[in-house]
């Protein structure tokens, strides 16, 4: 009953304070955003207006000089390609043209509006150079015009005139865009801020409280093994410090009174009443230890998920000629070596952490990938980001599984669902930030830069385990290594067989091949800022954080996860042939959308089914041991995904491919059904 007291205040103090720091926090930056977006309003069309007059004035001098030297203006050859040249790396110029003294069009680039100018609009300008301007609004543009005078024997007279039109929306556009760079910010902020918060709550004030309480109830019940582990330095740590005193002070005399010939007798009476330390052993009690690894894991999933909206690209920024490789399939096989790596080094480094610790392997895993992160940033050329990110990728199997252990090491078989959801959401919640501000980062710093700022997110979480983490040995550590025939016989079970097969291996398939590779280049195909690109592939992260619990639950009330994983990954699948029917960013935003609900209704069921349709393997091979073969087998989806996506883009194109896959994740849940209708029924749960 005081435990569950303790608990409960401990839950109120929680929400209480994160609430209220969250929602002051998001308030705070609310307004700062929209100070911001007010300073961008004010600067962003004077600045276009004076790029626009900076593209005339260069473009009419050059003309002007062709003008001196007695070319007739209809008659000049190359200036449209001239125009064009100016127009390159100005998105907002709708068209650069020449006009003669009548009006009529000469050369232009892109295609001016046919409506004349609106006279009440026009403005006269300066610039620069003593030219003169005239700003006008022209249909869809804003035309800013300049004479171009040629020299005569009567004088210089005006013989044509140039205009740079500017797209009237562009302006719209960028203070959308910028709209929606600071509530990705925001969002991102706030997610970081709960993250921390939530260390430094659990950590100084409700875990304290929850241990004073665990600590209060065993000394009432007359058991004085355990003490606090941890001790901190403020008032609930002087309390639990004194608490410590007097436990040990009780253990220390009674340990004094057994020892002496006299005492044995009262001390045997005194144990048949109480339990003490020198009797059945210390322990040590530890409220909330998931909350230690959970905000490292956050760090460096955070900075793992810096470049998954534009890896892609910066491959293809230092793609060369690759003999032996198509284009596409070169550009997908960065990602794929980096997830094989990462799911092999898991085994070898969950030996490691076994034997040596979470600690030390978490710290070696990140050293490594910093230094993969780092060289990354300078890598040269496509074979050096091949080895790079190959270095990376096994120290971020290394640190992810060393997490994981600790996870399990600090959770018992009641709580060890509700630890890994708190790992799991932790997970894609530094995936959610990751992704748009890495999409941000790269759009305004560019690509290298980016992994630099992840190098520091790995030194962060590096610096938190070696200064904070405070591991001890776990009694509950158990390996789950396991050899070829036990493989063997967990793929005789035709249900395992068919989980895996169809529904496991197509989850990470299509989340590699679409959403890591096919998403990110069609997007950019499709003319979308990297800041875009990272919007909306955060969408999966954030259905799965926000809808995947909701629906585990869901599936543990109704009875029936086939149900569950058959239509998620049905779902899924079909998303994908959205691009038939809605074609462009549109098409691209709702697969990532319903294929986000359709993993969030399936994966959280998986792992729940592992050890329905695997009880006897289970129980003769060991849950972890089959909980390990699933783990390593699905993740040659995330292997093969890359690939296959390279090879069908190459063969028809993004809409061929992402249909193909999409057709090909479907037909997986349609095989994985029958599986389970034509294999003997060991278990009804469908």
């Amino acid at each position: 009953m005081q435990a569950e007291q303790a608990n409960r205040l401990a839950r109120t103090l929680n929400l209480r304070l994160m609430g209220l720091t969250v929602l002051l926090l998001a308030a705070t930056l609310g307004g700062v955003g929209l100070y911001a977006l007010s300073l961008f309003d004010d600067a962003l069309a004077p600045a276009i207006d004076r790029k626009a007059t900076t593209i005339a004035r260069l473009g009419g001098d050059v003309i002007e000089r062709g003008l001196t030297h007695g070319i007739p203006l209809a008659r000049m050859t190359g200036v449209e390609e001239f125009l064009a040249k100016q127009a390159e790396g100005h998105p907002e110029v709708l068209y650069l043209s020449v006009e003669g003294p009548d009006g009529r069009v000469l050369h232009t680039h892109g295609t001016p509006p046919e409506e004349p100018p609106e006279t009440t609009g026009e403005t006269p300008m300066e610039g620069g150079a003593g030219r003169p301007f005239t700003r006008t609004i022209r249909g869809d543009a804003v035309d800013h015009a300049t004479p171009l005078i040629a020299p005569g024997d009567e004088g210089n007279r005006v013989v044509g005139v140039l205009h740079v039109g500017v797209d009237r929306a562009f302006v719209r556009k960028e203070l959308q865009d910028i709209l929606f760079d600071i509530g990705v910010v925001i969002f991102a902020a706030l997610l970081i801020t709960f993250e921390f918060l939530l260390y430094l709550v659990t950590t100084t004030l409700s875990g304290p409280i929850r241990e004073a309480s665990r600590l209060i109830a065993r000394l009432s019940e007359g058991d004085f093994t355990a003490r606090v582990g941890r001790v901190g330095r403020d008032e609930i740590g002087r309390t639990l410090g004194a608490l410590n005193d007097v436990v040990d002070a009780v253990n220390s005399r009674y340990e004094a009174l057994r020892n002496r010939a006299t005492g044995r007798a009262p001390a045997a009476r005194l144990a048949e009443t109480y339990r003490f330390a020198a009797d059945h052993g210390a322990e040590r009690i530890d409220a909330d230890r998931i909350a230690a690894i959970r905000t490292p894991l956050f760090l460096f999933i955070f900075a793992e998920s810096l470049s998954l909206s534009f890896f892609p690209l910066y491959v293809d920024s230092l793609l060369g000629p690759v003999p032996w490789l198509g284009r596409e399939v070169a550009i997908g096989l960065p990602i794929a070596i980096f997830m094989m790596i990462w799911a092999f080094s898991q085994p070898i480094a969950g030996a490691f952490s076994e034997g040596r610790g979470r600690r030390p392997a978490f710290l070696i895993g990140a050293a490594i990938a910093i230094l993969g992160f780092a060289l990354t940033a300078f890598a040269g050329d496509y074979y050096q980001l091949l080895a790079f990110r190959s270095l990376t990728a096994f120290g971020y199997g290394a640190a992810y599984i060393a997490c994981q252990g600790y996870v399990g090491d600090n959770t018992t078989a009641e709580n060890r669902t509700q630890g890994f959801n708190v790992f799991v959401v932790g997970f894609f919640a530094a995936t959610i930030c990751g992704t748009a501000v890495g999409a941000i980062l790269a759009d305004r710093l560019g690509y290298r830069t980016t992994f630099l700022i992840a190098a520091i997110l790995a030194g962060m979480a590096f610096l938190f385990v070696w200064r904070l983490l405070d591991e001890r040995p776990a009694a509950n550590r158990a390996a789950s290594r396991f050899t070829l025939a036990d493989i063997r016989a967990v793929f005789a079970n035709p249900r395992f067989l068919g989980l895996t097969l169809f529904a496991a291996i197509p989850a990470k398939f299509l989340l590699a091949a679409y959403l890591y590779f096919l998403a990110p280049l069609h997007l950019d195909a499709l003319g979308n800022s990297q800041s875009a690109i990272g919007r909306i592939l955060m969408i999966y992260a954030i259905l799965m954080v926000f809808l995947s619990p909701w629906t585990a639950r869901l599936s543990d009330r109704v009875g029936r996860p086939l149900v569950f994983v058959t239509a998620g990954t049905a779902l899924s699948g079909l998303a994908l042939c959205a691009t038939l029917i809605v074609p462009g960013t549109p098409g691209v935003l709702a697969g990532v959308l319903v294929m986000g609900i359709g993993h969030a209704i399936s994966v959280s069921t998986l792992a729940t089914m592992v050890p329905l349709v695997a009880r006897e393997e289970c129980a003769r091979l060991g849950r972890g041991t089959v909980i390990g073969i699933y783990r390593l087998v699905e993740r040659f989806g995330s292997v093969f995904g890359p690939f296959a996506a390279g090879a069908l883009l190459a063969a028809g194109g993004f809409a061929l491919s992402t249909v193909a896959i999409g057709a090909g994740i479907a037909a997986c849940a349609l095989l994985l059904l029958l599986t389970f209708r034509l294999s003997p029924m060991r278990e009804k749960f469908e």
